[in-house]
């Protein structure tokens, strides 16, 4: 279900950006006087946008303008870029070879006589991803480095190296991934990957995905370059990109460097992440599991924790993690739960939020610190961790234990005033 949520998201984003680029591009594709068939096929597809209220009314908007229009390339190339945006990766893969056999052959409608740079840049990268996803990797680097082509064309042409970014990111995953497949024999290649990883990431780190980050991160640790492996982990965590996935792919970054103590937080924090985004009843279908997902028992990890600390203190045995976020998070909780947690410790949590802002255990955690170290005053402003429990996992246990709370505030507030009473539920609800 959150994986649909974001592809809907998504797919949303990918909607509005289409979009605009037809709006952009549909003026560039034609030179010359055009035909009247031509401005009456222009019209008719930028309609198909204009009229469609969704993303999904217009995917059923394009697949019938696609199918009157057999010789229509963008329609071909925007239905796969919307399919790819989903994960229907068939259904890309299927239009993206319909495109390219009009390149190919030459053989375009009126309105599509004429293909800009940019367009068969997004082509041959979505091919080369679809084929990389596949394990076709002969396929994948020869339609990586034709996009890359084409990207440097744009660029050179607009003066800048921003667009050349999507492509690099993706032959640097190509290449790591056929050094890889050869037991990274191959040093050439992975020196060619780091090179276009280094580019990528330094001209535009924030479009980095999770597959880039894997292989860039080993490759970084390889380069002898460790601290930039577990800065470009962290920067990546920061931004709130944090699940199971990523969560698999930094304990294995900070493995291969030697960080065997943040290897082990990640650990932590992925269980941390999995019981708050588990629903109570599908826990209770677990049978006598649901007890390690209850309230008395979720922070089980503690002890282990307690126990990596300790190891972790000895001369031979230290550890350099620095102020690291997760490390924080552990520290923190573990204090709450000997009851030794103080003000500071309240601030300390807020400072490393951007890292957890998918986590319903955090912001349990928030508030639980909130009513031990405040008054009853100054703990309702922290009312909107509550909410933020029950809209990240509106069946969790979390978002149980949030609903209780709240229920407490209501009941035992003095509402001889029913402004006040007006105000707190405002602030619970909205």
């Amino acid at each position: 279900m959150e994986t649909l949520k974001f592809f809907n998201k998504l797919s949303y984003v990918i909607f509005t950006v289409v979009l605009v680029g037809f709006v952009c591009s549909s003026c560039s594709q034609v030179t010359g006087k055009q035909q009247p068939q031509d401005e009456i096929l222009k019209e008719e597809y930028e309609a198909v946008y204009t009229s469609a209220a969704s993303a999904e009314a217009l995917v059923v908007a394009l697949v019938g303008f696609e199918a009157e229009h057999p010789k229509h390339f963008q329609s071909k190339l925007d239905l796969a870029q919307l399919y790819f945006a989903e994960g229907e990766y068939v259904l890309s893969y299927q239009y993206l070879q319909r495109a390219l056999a009009l390149v190919e052959g030459n053989d375009f409608s009126p309105a599509s006589s004429k293909i800009d740079a940019a367009s068969m840049e997004l082509l041959h990268r979505l091919l080369g991803y679809l084929c990389l996803f596949r394990g076709d990797l002969l396929h994948a680097e020869e339609y990586g480095r034709m996009a890359l082509s084409y990207a440097e064309n744009v660029a050179e042409g607009e003066s800048g190296d921003e667009f050349c970014v999507p492509a690099q990111y993706l032959m640097g995953q190509v290449l790591y991934s056929s050094a890889e497949s050869e037991d990274f024999s191959q040093s050439d290649r992975l020196q060619e990957a780091l090179n276009y990883f280094d580019r990528a990431y330094s001209t535009m780190p924030t479009m980095i995905a999770a597959p880039h980050l894997l292989g860039y991160g080993k490759l970084l640790v390889q380069a002898n370059r460790v601290q930039e492996a577990e800065s470009l982990v962290e920067e990546y965590l920061s931004l709130g990109n944090w699940n199971l996935d990523t969560a698999s792919i930094a304990k294995t970054i900070y493995e291969v460097g030697g960080n065997q103590e943040k290897a082990a937080i990640c650990e932590f924090l992925a269980y941390e992440y999995l019981v708050g985004g588990i629903s109570e009843e599908a826990a209770q279908s677990w049978g006598s599991e649901y007890e390690v997902l209850s309230e008395s028992a979720g922070k089980k990890w503690l002890s282990e924790y307690e126990a990596l600390v300790e190891s972790c203190t000895e001369a031979e045995n230290q550890m350099e993690s620095g102020d690291f976020f997760g490390k924080r998070f552990c520290e923190i909780a573990n204090k709450m739960a000997q009851g030794r947690e103080t003000k500071s410790d309240l601030d300390g949590l807020l400072e490393i939020e951007s890292y957890f802002v998918n986590f319903p255990s955090y912001y349990w955690l928030l508030w639980q610190l909130s009513t031990e170290v405040l008054d009853q005053e100054a703990t309702e402003t922290f009312i909107p961790a509550l909410k933020k429990c029950i809209s990240l996992n509106s069946s969790g246990i979390y978002a149980k234990q949030a609903r209780h709370e709240i229920k407490k505030l209501l009941g035992n507030r003095d509402f001889a005033q029913s402004e006040t009473k007006d105000s707190l539920l405002d602030s619970i609800l909205f």
